[in-house]
């Protein structure tokens, strides 16, 4: 009974968290980068906070159903799909993607389960396939159009290994956590096999 011990509880919510706030930023990335490419309109609010007027083009975007994600209509499946529609992600990733949206719906819904039943299992693999996706999607965007819209980087050359954004270094921050967690347990006897 797992929840008995206190050091896989803990470890079990610390990693619960960092999957929650990965699946955040894969959101955000896949989300506020094409709201931004397609509306092309940024206003600033009173608090400070850059946001994107949505235009036609983005409202039938969000709109459109989707048969792998349940038929329905939402501004995250339709950016998912607009990724793979358009070469940027492959069928096997928008696959993932929607592993991943359901692992972080039962964690996020269902986070007494994954303490107290020795059956359900915090997916690890599925937060590393965060931070892949993110680094995807982060690099795509900043070598196709923030690099070449910036006059500081002309003549300049920045491969695709040598790209990063605060947000991949955020990611990968929270990947070193994760691992700190998984060693601590390793440390303690407690079996992970990669999921908890």
């Amino acid at each position: 009974m797992k929840f008995l011990d206190e050091a896989y509880v803990k470890s079990s919510l610390v990693i619960s968290s960092l999957f929650l706030t990965g699946h955040e930023l894969l959101k955000n990335s896949i989300i506020d980068k094409l709201k931004a490419f397609i509306c092309n309109n940024p206003k600033l609010t009173e608090d400070g906070r850059l946001i994107h007027i949505e235009n036609a083009e983005y409202k039938k975007l969000k709109s459109k159903k989707h048969v792998k994600f349940k038929n329905e209509s939402n501004e995250y499946y339709s950016c998912c799909e607009w990724y793979k529609d358009n070469s940027i992600i492959s069928n096997a990733e928008l696959d993932i993607l929607q592993d991943i949206i359901k692992h972080r719906n039962r964690i996020a819904h269902y986070q007494p389960e994954f303490i107290l039943d020795d059956n359900i299992n915090l997916d690890i693999e599925l937060l590393y396939k965060i931070q892949s996706l993110l680094t995807k999607i982060q690099k795509y965007w900043f070598l196709e159009f923030e690099v070449p819209a910036n006059p500081v980087f002309d003549n300049v050359i920045i491969s695709e290994d040598e790209a990063t954004t605060p947000v991949i270094s955020l990611m990968n921050y929270l990947i070193y956590m994760a691992t700190n967690e998984m060693e601590k347990l390793k440390s303690l006897d407690i079996k992970t096999n990669n999921s908890f």
